[in-house]
């Protein structure tokens, strides 16, 4: 959660185990490949862009850097064996109920021993809430349930619907 243009994309590639899939936000995409390529001269990216036959192409060869935006989650099969997974703008993930969220969920976590980045210098949006989703991605054993999450971590208060989310507790900072 570094400020931006404090180096978290050229320290996340120095630290990745390969291959590596990185999902990024499609207007970033393109900036991955760059910093890639000043990083690994020699490496081999897949950055699926284009028509969809041209992306389901791209993703089935084999590469040492996948680039993958968001969207493409929940609708492409994705590369396998993948050892590091890098999540730009990673509070693209905070909602717990939405497809590419879940998407990342399942799709990051099939070998336990795979890496998971994610990168953000705004890891929380509008609540406090929007962090266990993240965190729920990086570790399902720890995270397992939203409302133990809110009952352990958070100060609320009773509403109508269920209980209303009003800070972190400060044992928990």
């Amino acid at each position: 959660t570094d400020d931006p243009g404090l180096g978290k994309t050229p320290q996340s590639i120095r630290a990745a185990e390969l291959p590596c899939q990185v999902v990024a936000p499609r207007y970033l995409c393109g900036q991955w490949v760059d910093a890639i390529r000043r990083e690994h001269t020699n490496a081999v990216i897949a950055y699926a862009d284009g028509t969809r036959k041209e992306r389901d192409a791209i993703l089935s060869k084999r590469a040492d850097w996948y680039i993958v935006n968001y969207e493409m989650l929940a609708t492409y099969d994705m590369p396998t064996e993948i050892r590091t997974y890098i999540n730009d703008e990673s509070h693209h993930l905070r909602n717990r109920g939405a497809t590419q969220s879940k998407a990342a969920r399942l799709v990051e976590n099939v070998n336990p021993t795979s890496r998971i980045y994610h990168l953000s210098a705004t890891p929380m949006w509008k609540s406090v809430a929007d962090i266990w989703m993240q965190c729920h991605i990086l570790y399902p054993q720890v995270f397992t349930s939203y409302h133990t999450f809110v009952k352990l971590y958070c100060n609320t208060l009773q509403g109508p619907y269920g209980p209303r989310i009003m800070s972190i507790k400060r044992s928990m900072r």
